[in-house]
């Protein structure tokens, strides 16, 4: 079997693993990739993907150099329609608030759904591609129009596990942009550790939020409210006597908590809240 065969086949296998297409796959199969960031920690660099490690986000980094990097990552991913390889190690990438997934842009890692979570095998702790999060001002990360997370967790090492008296009040992990619409965003594969608020897509009427999909997303509780949808259409009344949020509808499989208002298909209906939000 020759070297390029090889390197086709691992490449198809992964991205099998992290739920892109066939064509995707098949795009690289007659090129082998550069040596690159990936390949040095012994994983074949895949088409299509860029590692984080190669434009300076490190497991040795401090919280905020990490950002500063990621988010130039990104903005490069978004000028071209690219994804980024979160590379799996056994210690997270620290990285502070406030990033923006622009347009286009997509974070991908190495993990299926792993509801019960990932484990370092020596310390308490998940292992893969994973972010270490303790920013209590901003938002981890913000995400805009035609975008991509999957395959990744995030943890809050600073989360007390057992006193509910000491929890702290997070800002949401991911967010619907505020500047800009949110429309096309996938959320699939991820699991949250410590988190007070996974997702929050609350968003102002002149900017909608919709046909986002989140399917495999997983959690352990530290508040009451996982996840936030917000009605940025205006509400119609259905036969039914309910209210009707029209194209606001995600999809959810494999919810972090499955809502009680899901109905038994992919495709929810959501009931008014207080203050316009919906929540599970």
């Amino acid at each position: 079997m020759s070297e390029s065969y090889r390197a086709a086949s691992s490449r198809r296998s992964f991205f099998r693993r992290a739920g892109w297409g066939a064509a995707a796959a098949a795009a690289g199969a007659g090129s082998v990739p550069a040596a690159g960031a990936g390949e040095q920690a012994g994983l074949p660099a895949a088409p299509g993907l860029k590692s984080i490690q190669e434009f300076g986000v490190l497991p040795s980094n401090d919280a905020a150099v990490n950002a500063k990097n990621l988010q130039e990552a990104i903005d490069w991913a978004a000028a071209r329609g690219a994804a980024l390889f979160v590379e799996p190690a056994d210690e997270p990438y620290r990285v502070a608030g406030g990033l923006v997934l622009r347009r286009n842009a997509s974070l991908v890692g190495v993990h299926g759904p792993v509801g019960r979570g990932t484990r370092h095998p020596a310390k308490p702790q998940p292992v893969g591609s994973v972010f270490a999060v303790d920013d209590e001002d901003r938002p981890f990360l913000t995400v805009e129009t035609a975008t991509q997370v999957r395959g990744l967790q995030f943890w809050y090492p600073r989360q007390p596990a057992a006193d509910a008296g000491r929890i702290v009040a997070y800002p949401p992990t991911i967010r619907g942009s505020h500047a800009r619409s949110a429309q096309g965003v996938t959320l699939s594969c991820l699991t949250f550790y410590g988190e007070y608020l996974a997702m929050d897509f609350r968003a102002p009427r002149e900017r909608p939020c919709e046909q986002i999909l989140i399917e495999h997303c997983y959690g352990k509780r530290s508040s009451n409210r996982k996840l936030i949808l917000a009605a940025t259409r205006k509400a119609r009344r259905n036969p039914n006597g309910r209210k009707d949020f029209g194209a606001l509808r995600p999809i959810l499989t494999g919810c972090i908590k499955p809502p009680k208002w899901a109905a038994a298909d992919s495709n929810c209906r959501l009931p008014p809240c207080e203050d316009g939000a919906l929540t599970n």
